[in-house]
């Protein structure tokens, strides 16, 4: 299947929610590949300076030129690399960001049952996420349901055709 080939379909209030729903349910695995990228990041950075505070020494002083340009500098390899993961911690870090904008439309205690409900237990157990956070089951469906609205209302309502 190609996305391009799909017929075109307006968006309607269920496929937002269940968009807003979904993309919340994946805050941390977004979290956890900012922190993979930030790691990474780090951790290139340190080696950058370890080799240019100690170049390697060694070889040739001339190097006859080959013809053959395929190896660049260290230095320029490891910056597109650093780069590179710069750009992909930025894009999760604005995923991250508009969840955290989404949620600001909470209450307290809306945003920790929700948490708890929606972003750690994947919507599985509604009776355990009221005894974590001291909420009946109902009052916590009900919630996430307050919550999606409000985020629909506040964020997509007008997207809807």
């Amino acid at each position: 299947m190609k996305w391009k080939d799909q017929q075109k379909k307006a968006l309607t209030k269920q496929m937002q929610l269940n968009y807003i729903e979904s993309e919340l349910m994946n805050y941390y695995w977004h979290l956890a590949e900012w922190k993979r990228y930030d790691d990474e990041i780090n951790r290139l950075k340190e080696e950058y300076n370890e080799k240019l505070n100690d170049p390697s020494v060694g070889g040739s002083i001339v190097k006859m030129p080959d013809g053959n340009q395929e190896n660049s500098p260290w230095q320029i390899e490891m910056s597109g690399k650093i780069y590179l993961l710069e750009e992909k911690k930025s894009i999760e870090e604005m995923y991250l960001n508009r969840c955290d904008e989404w949620l600001s439309v909470c209450t307290p205690a809306q945003e920790k049952m929700f948490h708890q409900y929606v972003m750690i237990q994947q919507c599985t157990d509604a009776f355990k996420a009221g005894q974590l956070t001291g909420f009946s089951e109902n009052n916590v469906k009900k919630s996430r349901e307050r919550v999606l609205n409000k985020i629909y209302l506040n964020y997509f309502s007008k997207n809807v055709h």
